[in-house]
């Protein structure tokens, strides 16, 4: 098993919670990109090497109601900044 950070899950699945929310929210891979990687940089990492790590973290994070709200913090936060300075042209701005 590779190297894996488990809060990146965690943030995946608040970042669709969080475009479903926001549909003023540009969705091109550069905006989304940039929202997950000022989040993740927010955030301290969660890693497992193996396969019983990985069910461990896994478990461990669904309950972890403080780092959800961890995650949703730093997203806001993120957002935020992407939204004032998104780094695609305007022609480039993207719903999908």
């Amino acid at each position: 098993m590779a190297l894996r950070n488990y809060v990146e899950n965690v943030v995946l699945q608040e970042y669709r919670n969080y475009v479903a929310n926001h549909p003023e929210f540009c969705r091109c891979s550069r905006c989304r990109d940039d929202l997950l990687a000022l989040t993740l940089n927010r955030l301290p990492g969660h890693y497992v090497t193996s396969e019983e790590g990985s069910i461990r973290a896994d478990a461990e994070v669904q309950v972890n109601r403080q780092l959800r709200v961890d995650v949703v913090k730093a997203m806001y936060e993120a957002a935020s900044i992407v939204q004032a300075h998104p780094h695609h042209g305007p022609d480039q701005r993207g719903t999908g």
